[in-house]
């Protein structure tokens, strides 16, 4: 779900991580508070639905939908077989761009706040 009260541009998508944005809203959210829900409402519990709405959402990783792709790149660097490339795949929804910064994985894609397909490059080589 991207974020509902902000003033920005574009909203802010699920799989983004984008800290100074999200603190933002969150400072604009809690700036925005009416004076009566400010007045019957503990600190802690505004502060925790804050979070639950500004915050990066939690990185989910599907271990149990793990598959394996072939990708057949073209030859470099003078070489005149074909590589073949295997990669592990999983989906991730949440934060996972927080992944890809990270080194964790090797690649992979989003689209807007569905869950998206990551993948670590297990090897690289030749069909024999």
């Amino acid at each position: 779900m991207a974020l509902r009260h902000h003033s920005l541009k574009d909203p802010i998508v699920r799989s983004a991580t984008e800290y100074d944005p999200r603190l933002q809203v969150a400072l604009h959210c809690a700036r925005e508070l009416p004076e009566a829900i400010l007045a019957r409402t503990p600190v802690d519990a505004l502060v925790d639905a804050i979070v639950d709405e500004c915050a990066a959402a939690p990185v989910e990783v599907d271990h149990a939908g793990l598959w394996v792709e072939q990708v057949e790149l073209q030859p470099t660097n003078g070489r005149e077989e074909q590589l073949v490339q295997l990669n592990l795949c999983v989906t991730v929804d949440g934060a996972s761009s927080a992944l890809g910064r990270r080194g964790v994985l090797s690649g992979g894609y989003t689209e807007g706040d569905k869950p998206g397909k990551w993948y670590l490059t297990a090897a690289e080589g030749t069909n024999e």
